[in-house]
């Protein structure tokens, strides 16, 4: 039986129309935030910003970016990476990575040539999701997605750096198809996250299924039925079910994307985003944005199109 870090430090077994990525998030409340992102794919002529993904000596692909006082990218490039127990090393022509440990207890170290650019270590998190493993298939299709919520500290470009990390692997067995997806570190003890699949029709959007969740140290809040909007720019989501409200206003202040070429075309965009205005209340519970005191950031995610 799987547990979320056995399946983490785990290669799968791919098919012809299975993939599987890591995406390692880091949010300090203060603005700056960290992406690492590495997967792979088996025997298709599958380009990532225009990158061949496998090639006989790197088969995999490896992108890294952060924004400090500026945005930083280690752009899409091929790699090698091995898996040992409780660790996974990387390394190409411009970078190296390590991930290793056991859980709570992670290291995360970026190398640049001779200079470590990150170095993190994480802990546990006193919220009340601490971990997770989705699992859903049938007739042998389907998805599997790990979640580790962590506390980590360490130093990115030489400047101490804290907050909340999301360690996560996917892995699909199924073609990729659009989403909406965003994930808000409040006060480093709670968080938001939504998660909303669709099709596109006619370029109308037809949701596949609509979640959005509060976690905290003693509450989760889960909505089923959500909004998800962008106008000029700005996102208003909104979800009311019964008793429970989530309302939260994010407003985008850098970003990056990602394109799939293949069997069909995909678009991955990446959104770091600053929460500006918040509502979540039930029956014994009304939480604003006055109620955080150091705010709230995070990432939206929006992807389009279609990927065999």
């Amino acid at each position: 039986m799987d547990n979320p870090e056995q399946f983490f430090f785990r290669e799968e077994k791919l098919s012809r129309i299975s993939k599987e990525y890591w995406f390692n998030h880091f949010i300090s409340l203060d603005g700056r935030q960290i992406f690492i992102m590495f997967g792979h794919v088996k025997k298709r002529n599958l380009k990532l910003n225009k990158v061949k993904m496998e090639k006989e000596d790197m088969p995999w692909v490896v992108s890294i970016w952060y924004l400090d006082k500026k945005k930083i990218i280690i752009p899409v490039e091929n790699c090698s990476i091995s898996f040992e127990k409780k660790k996974i090393l990387g390394k190409n022509t411009s970078v190296e990575f390590e991930i290793s440990g056991e859980y709570p207890d992670f290291s995360i170290i970026i190398k640049k040539g001779r200079s470590i650019i990150i170095n993190l270590k994480t802990g546990e998190n006193k919220i009340k999701v601490k971990k997770e493993l989705k699992k859903v298939e049938k007739f042998g299709a389907g998805y599997k997605v790990n979640n580790l919520f962590l506390d980590f500290k360490g130093v990115l470009a030489g400047k101490e750096i804290k907050g909340l990390g999301l360690m996560q692997k996917v892995f699909l067995n199924i073609p990729f198809v659009p989403w909406n997806w965003l994930f808000i570190n409040l006060n480093d003890n709670s968080f938001i996250e939504g998660f909303l699949p669709y099709f596109s029709i006619l370029k109308r959007k037809k949701t596949i299924r609509q979640s959005i969740r509060f976690v905290s140290e003693n509450k989760i809040i889960q909505c089923k039925k959500v909004n998800f909007e962008k106008k000029d720019g700005v996102y208003f989501i909104n979800s009311r079910d019964k008793n429970k409200t989530i309302s939260i206003i994010l407003k985008p202040y850098g970003d990056n994307s990602y394109y799939f070429e293949g069997l069909g075309n995909f678009t991955y965009n990446q959104f770091l985003c600053r929460l500006v205005d918040l509502q979540i209340s039930t029956n014994n519970l009304n939480l604003t944005l006055k109620d955080l005191k150091k705010g709230a950031v995070g990432m939206v995610e929006e992807t389009e199109g279609i990927m065999i």
